[in-house]
């Protein structure tokens, strides 16, 4: 006990502040389990899968629906495809859900369902980058590591008022963050620059007056903070087009699995032509990462040849919800009245 209040007392001054204000500001999340549950990297990892590219509210049920059906990685290197991709359904980025359970069933074959406590091994791992390596075992195992998300890099940007375009300046921005990592309470202070980049440290209008490490911030000693980190401009999304086909015969709808390419890979459509670049007159819209999505939806009874590709089945109604639907097939059905 007097070790752990001695290291405390020569811990750096960022680190201690950051941990400080985390035991006592921190969010209340569903991973974030207590210290009488002891180690659990198979939440941690869950979480961070899920949180890689959404936000923290809506991953939050997908997350406790999620440990509700498959409670262990042993539960769910068991499942079938089909069923994590329809638990997955809404969250996107499908191609994690996937990795997930290929992820699952590679820690319980090879590692005896205990996820491995090095960065080399973990990297090995289907879906596994090095930001959700390190934050497994920083969050997870409470070991040295570096997790440097969005809201750490503005944070460090902000604190060493880095002045190059932050999609240029990540290889320094990387090396800062791990500059100030401590050796001990490793989980609090990397969880706390996280929460500190959400409640505080935030994109406009960061709240100086209530941050922890505000005197060691150089952006605001010098009146910048409101103009870092500087972000080159992103170009304009392309558009690409097709034509969706929505037929309906005895209670039962015409519906299509997709195979090709990764993208929404394995997940339900309706019949559509292949995707273009000649504009079509679209009554539904969707955002991808890379690209926008226009569906012209039309209702009919006969498919057109080049949207047909053998893999179409007939499926009642009624148990549509069944099915891996992604959120652009979800507008199409809701533009066509098809109610889940």
């Amino acid at each position: 006990m007097h070790r752990e209040a001695d290291y405390l007392r020569i811990m750096s001054n960022f680190a201690t502040k950051i941990v400080k204000w985390y035991t006592q500001h921190k969010r209340v999340l569903p991973w974030r389990f207590q210290e009488t549950e002891g180690v659990n990297l198979y939440k941690t990892w869950l979480s961070e899968i899920m949180l890689q590219q959404t936000t923290v509210p809506t991953v939050i049920n997908y997350y406790q629906a999620f440990l509700v059906k498959w409670p262990t990685v042993h539960h769910l290197a068991t499942a079938t495809e089909e069923e994590v991709l329809t638990a997955w359904q809404g969250l996107g980025y499908y191609s994690r859900a996937r990795n997930l359970l290929k992820c699952a069933r590679m820690v319980v074959a090879e590692f005896n369902g205990r996820f491995p406590t090095t960065e080399a091994q973990l990297l090995k791992l289907p879906g596994i980058g090095p930001y959700t390596a390190a934050a497994i075992l920083a969050i997870g195992n409470n070991t040295k590591a570096t997790a440097v998300d969005g809201n750490v890099e503005r944070i460090m940007a902000r604190v060493h008022a880095i002045n190059d375009p932050i999609q240029t300046a990540k290889k320094r921005l990387k090396e800062l963050a791990k500059s100030h990592v401590p050796h001990h309470h490793v989980s609090e202070y990397t969880q706390g620059l996280m929460d500190l980049g959400t409640m505080v440290c935030t994109p406009q209008n960061p709240k100086c007056d209530v941050c922890p490490v505000v005197a060691h911030c150089q952006a605001q000693k010098e009146g910048i903070e409101n103009q870092l980190p500087i972000r080159l401009t992103k170009a304009a999304l392309p558009e690409k087009f097709t034509i969706s086909y929505l037929s309906l015969q005895d209670d039962h709808i015409l519906v299509r699995r997709r195979t090709e390419g990764n993208l929404l890979k394995n997940m339900i459509e309706l019949p559509s032509v292949p995707w273009g670049t000649d504009p079509v007159a679209y009554n539904v819209s969707h955002t991808f990462s890379h690209f926008h999505i226009r569906i012209q939806c039309e209702q009919t009874a006969t498919i057109p040849a080049e949207a047909i590709n053998g893999e179409e089945f007939w499926h009642p109604l009624d148990k549509l919800h069944e099915l891996p639907l992604p959120t652009m097939t979800k507008k199409v059905l809701k533009f066509g009245k098809i109610h889940l």
